[in-house]
């Protein structure tokens, strides 16, 4: 979910821009830095370096192609301190201003104003689903039955928040398996298929959206 949002997010973004602030928005970097998933089956993750390399590479591709300056537009938790670092280490590398902006941060008292259930963004909540409502009503599926709310944790005793800023990635699988009331267990891959499966289409796929001027 997470590279589908920042993608619309940008894709509002550049459409409202475009008459005074002319630029072109990439494809969107689908995996990131999401080692606190991997427990939950099927996620990928890159490590620190290769993110690193990855973005060094996109960047200077983009600056040799004529562009002058670079916004990484970041929808993912996980991405974000890095990204703090490696902003200013490309600009210094590539001798060009490259800048980076988390969506759900930049616009958090917005957001927060817009909710009724909650005071900022968190997984598959209130303001996700509004969103995926909004920008695919297709795809809602189960969407109109209601969305994440914090759950008792088997791990301290009390209930486990995902809200940006608190992130629960503490508690990994083993935890959940603990007995505890109205927990729900998640399970990896492993334990549901007999064979491997590959999964491209991740809803906790780590992204970061280029943005280019």
């Amino acid at each position: 979910m997470d590279d589908f949002l920042v993608t619309a997010v940008c894709r509002r973004t550049a459409r409202l821009l475009a008459p005074d602030l002319p630029g072109v928005m990439t494809p969107t970097v689908w995996c990131g830095l999401a080692d606190h998933h991997v427990a939950f089956g099927g996620t990928f993750s890159l490590g620190l370096a290769t993110y690193y390399a990855l973005l060094h590479d996109l960047c200077g591709s983009i600056l040799k192609a004529g562009f002058g300056k670079i916004v990484l537009v970041n929808g993912h938790a996980g991405n974000i301190a890095a990204l703090a670092t490696i902003a200013g280490e490309l600009t210094r590398e590539l001798d060009a201003p490259i800048a980076t902006a988390t969506y759900f941060m930049v616009a958090a008292r917005e957001i927060a104003g817009l909710l009724e259930d909650q005071g900022g963004l968190m997984h598959a909540c209130e303001a996700e689903t509004s969103m995926m409502m909004a920008e695919a009503p297709e795809r809602r599926c189960c969407m109109d039955q209601g969305y994440g709310r914090s759950c008792p944790s088997p791990v301290r005793g009390q209930a486990m928040r995902t809200e940006i800023g608190r992130p629960s990635s503490s508690i990994r699988l083993r935890a959940w398996t603990a007995t505890a009331t109205s927990v729900v267990r998640c399970s990896s891959v492993r334990e549901r298929s007999p064979s491997p499966i590959t999964c491209l289409n991740l809803p906790m796929a780590a992204s970061t959206c280029a943005r280019f001027v």
